[in-house]
């Protein structure tokens, strides 16, 4: 297969190597499948539309050992199973909640040498995915924030750069407020749906 990983380290103080806990503002959750794979829930602290989640597979005491690697068949299942549980607490906040695993940011090619490459100096190649959630984006599903993003119907642009479609011109910032208010209505979502996927080998902190 031609994909080469990136395999130089990054400095302690790169964000992907800082830890996730709860008392961060913007992290949502955390969960362990079978009590080996970590995982972390988090808001997409530079854009807000959509509500949109970041699901990441971590180590808290081994950052390191997360990225530029493949990935164990128990370790994609585990950011499966947690990315469901996600996005079926949306489902209950909006009319429409929709999963995206990706990764694009990290992936470019050397064309010379007929290779996919996977990760770079600025951001790691690492099993993540996105949950956001769709309906009229003016609406305020969630009290006093707007959802955001285009119309139901039109593909959702992580990247915000479709300037033709309205809600995918630009990102747009979190408000004073506007994420606490995400986080709180999400984790009460998550508690009411959270034992059904306790059973399937998720062990959930809120």
């Amino acid at each position: 297969m031609s994909k080469l990983y990136f395999d130089k380290s990054y400095p302690s103080t790169h964000w992907v190597m800082q830890p996730f806990t709860l008392s961060d503002p913007k992290v949502i959750c955390l969960i362990k499948f079978k009590s080996k794979c970590e995982y972390v829930v988090h808001l997409n602290p530079t854009d807000r539309r959509g509500y949109r989640s970041i699901v990441r597979f971590i180590n808290n005491q081994d950052m390191a050992s997360t990225f530029n690697r493949d990935y164990t068949t128990t370790e994609r299942i585990g950011l499966a199973l947690s990315l469901q549980f996600i996005a079926e607490a949306y489902s209950k906040i909006c009319p429409i909640s929709q999963i995206a695993v990706a990764g694009n940011n990290s992936h470019h090619v050397d064309l010379e040498n007929h290779l996919v490459l996977m990760g770079h100096e600025d951001e790691p190649s690492f099993l993540h995915g996105h949950v956001w959630a769709r309906g009229f984006p003016n609406e305020q599903y969630v009290q006093d924030v707007e959802l955001g993003g285009p119309m139901p119907g039109e593909i959702f642009d992580m990247r915000a750069t479709a300037k033709e479609v309205r809600g995918n011109e630009c990102m747009i910032l979190w408000k004073e407020q506007e994420m606490a208010n995400v986080v709180k209505r999400v984790k009460l979502e998550l508690s009411q749906i959270r034992q059904e996927y306790e059973e399937q080998g998720l062990n959930i902190q809120l």
